[in-house]
């Protein structure tokens, strides 16, 4: 007889045969069952699922990725980790993604997996995935190429450089255009406001690293200031430089009336060093600024442009990664912005 606390024999485990026979179907409609597949009648489900709760029966996950060639896995992919300017002002931002990612992911029924994949480990880290979003793809980016090259459904957060890509590749991305256009329009506004006259000179404080975000704010920055007659001047972080010297070499060299910034980490530089160099925001200089992490502190003194998107960029990509796996439906999305102007300071004229 077996003492009180004793563990007994291991009980032999149910299988998916042994539901079949006890439900009186196939083993094939026990699968559809548990997959909630719509070929079997609802009864016939009802059924199916409650002698498999009668019985203990466990779906065996690796199993049915065997079977059905799916593993319900999504994986939100980084291109490049360029430390420590990464760590300061990309990684917010990729955080954001992959915990709304997960979320979504969630709903309908999948979870998610978040890697930094190099040329060593692709294969590795790409094999297990039904579907994958790549944050910022670089040009020639190794994780696209991959993905086109297996057939495996791909979401680019920010599009495609040069806006090349392969089937089944989707896009997330804001319309970089317009709102660059309409935050440098307000500065514009601004300027003339407190000084009575136009515009004479902006700078603009981008990456290094090239990849879709990246240009399509160049492209509009400059695109922007031809048009109205301002003198662009382009500063881009080189590899390995410090973001706060970039800042102060801006204002201490170029002497712009306005400055734009890719991020809120470079924002916040430029802020630091107009504190060092006794430059007032916005009395010498006007500063705008994409927000590109919610968690990132705003100074009121500051133009944001950023999102007004409820479920944000990392939902809208795992819902079109779903409909594709699913529905087989291949779709964009466009994730809505906002001005956020600076408290209206007193005009100086």
């Amino acid at each position: 007889m077996k003492e009180p606390g004793e563990a007994g024999p291991e009980s032999p485990r149910v299988r998916i045969k042994d539901v079949a026979v006890a439900a009186g179907v196939s083993t094939a409609t026990v699968s559809l069952a548990y997959n909630n597949k719509g070929e079997v009648a609802a009864a016939t489900r009802k059924k199916v699922l409650a002698v498999g709760e009668g019985l203990g029966y466990q779906p065996n996950p690796s199993g049915r990725a065997l079977r059905t060639g799916q593993t319900r896995i999504l994986g939100v992919l980084v291109s490049y980790r360029d430390s420590p300017v990464w760590q300061e002002t990309y990684l917010p931002y990729y955080r954001g993604i992959i915990s709304d990612a997960a979320i979504e992911a969630m709903d309908h029924g999948y979870s998610v997996v978040a890697a930094s994949p190099k040329p060593g480990n692709l294969a590795e880290s790409i094999a297990q995935l039904d579907g994958a979003i790549v944050v910022d793809p670089l040009d020639n980016d190794a994780i696209v190429d991959h993905c086109a090259a297996r057939g495996i459904p791909l979401v680019a957060d920010g599009g495609f450089v040069g806006g090349r890509r392969a089937d089944k590749q989707m896009v997330v991305r804001g319309d970089v255009e317009r709102y660059v256009h309409d935050i440098l329009d307000l500065t514009a506004q601004q300027h003339h406001t407190r000084t009575g006259r136009p515009l004479g000179s902006a700078a603009l404080f981008t990456g290094s690293i090239i990849d879709r975000y990246t240009a399509d704010t160049e492209a509009a920055f400059s695109s922007w200031c031809a048009a109205n007659a301002v003198d662009a001047r382009v500063t881009a972080l080189e590899p390995g430089g410090a973001v706060t010297e970039v800042a102060r070499r801006i204002l201490a060299t170029d002497r712009p009336e306005a400055v734009y910034c890719l991020n809120e980490s470079y924002s916040g530089a430029i802020i630091s060093a107009a504190r060092a160099l006794e430059l007032g925001i916005p009395d010498d200089v006007l500063l705008s600024s994409a927000a590109t992490s919610e968690q990132a502190i705003r100074d009121p003194r500051v133009n944001y442009v950023e999102s007004a998107d409820a479920e944000g960029p990392g939902r809208r990509a795992v819902r079109l990664l779903v409909n594709y796996l699913e529905s087989a439906v291949q779709e964009d999305a466009t994730v809505a912005f906002r001005l956020r102007p600076a408290v209206a300071p007193t005009p100086l004229r």
